[in-house]
């Protein structure tokens, strides 16, 4: 990839009608798999497997089917929301993962691993981020942003939050929710996914420990 790929918060705007073609290509008869917007990339395509009744991502043959390819990326103008996997190496004995991106608060998005070489994921706060080393810290900790499996994928929000003077802080999940409009504005939904229903709330980018934004 060129260097200046876009890397977009979690969200689809959401199919309909005109994306017929697209879910045609996911195996999704004419009238089947949409979704409304503000459903997390992952989450949204649960729903499109479930309502169309095929699984999803699946190999067939030798072409990958799924909302977003390989590296977690899309369309025409291409941009990423989930993985990155392409942009940074898990081999053997790498450790931190390399810089992968930049969030419009200037600072840096790594890969997903803290010590890839010891299997160690680092604990993120609500918007994606943590105090620690980084390859280009020269041994300081500094805040930064980690790729992660599970939504929101890249940025949750922007941090740390200043606490005291010149003192900063990670973001809880409440401080992430009150950035947002969309976050506890009464819109929550039921989602129908293969492994049963859950309720969502859509546009809501900050998520518990176990995946909830609810």
């Amino acid at each position: 990839f060129s260097p200046g790929e876009n890397i977009y918060g979690p969200f689809e705007a959401g199919f309909g009608a005109q994306q017929d073609n697209i879910l045609a290509g996911m195996g999704c008869t004419s009238g089947f798999g949409y979704v409304q917007g503000g459903i997390d990339t992952a989450t949204a395509e649960q729903v499109v497997a479930q309502d169309c009744g095929v699984t999803l991502p699946r190999i067939s043959g030798n072409q990958y089917i799924s909302l977003l390819d390989e590296c977690g990326g899309h369309t025409n103008e291409y941009h990423f929301h989930e993985r990155l996997t392409c942009l940074y190496t898990a081999m053997a004995g790498s450790g931190h993962s390399a810089r992968v991106g930049m969030g419009t608060d200037g600072k840096f998005l790594y890969g997903k691993w803290e010590d890839f070489s010891a299997s160690s994921t680092p604990q993120l706060d609500a918007c994606g981020g943590h105090f620690g080393v980084t390859p280009e810290s020269g041994g300081h900790n500094v805040y930064h942003y980690h790729v992660q499996d599970t939504a929101p994928f890249t940025f949750g929000c922007f941090g740390p939050i200043e606490h005291k003077t010149g003192e900063y802080k990670m973001v809880t999940l409440s401080e992430c929710k009150a950035l947002y409009s969309g976050c506890g504005d009464g819109d929550q939904v039921t989602l129908s996914l293969p492994t049963g229903n859950v309720q969502y709330d859509p546009w809501c980018p900050c998520y518990d420990s176990s995946g909830s934004n609810v």
